[in-house]
């Protein structure tokens, strides 16, 4: 049996008409976000700061990646012992 797709979050794709490394398309950019006002907030701050790194939970909080990693550790979506730089937190390879 196959498995079902399912929508993940909103997205937005900005096409600059170049190739990106980790893009889901040829070229562009896709942003993504819980809602997509969220993501044209994002889009427009992205210009005035590059901000912290982080995760958004699954209760829609966003959390750094210290903080992130001590709920991926609690919620057992990591192995402790195959983390890459657990002294400056969580990092999105450490998932998946």
């Amino acid at each position: 049996m196959k498995n079902k797709v399912y929508i993940l979050c909103a997205a937005i794709h900005y096409d600059d008409g170049q190739n990106h490394p980790n893009q889901p398309v040829e070229t562009g950019i896709v942003y993504c976000g819980h809602r997509h006002g969220n993501i044209f907030t994002q889009l427009e701050d992205w210009t005035k700061h590059r901000g912290t790194q982080g995760f958004l939970t699954s209760t829609g909080e966003f959390v750094d990646r210290k903080e992130g990693l001590t709920i991926a550790l609690e919620a057992d979506q990591v192995i402790e012992n195959n983390l890459g730089a657990p002294h400056i937190g969580l990092f999105s390879e450490d998932l998946y």
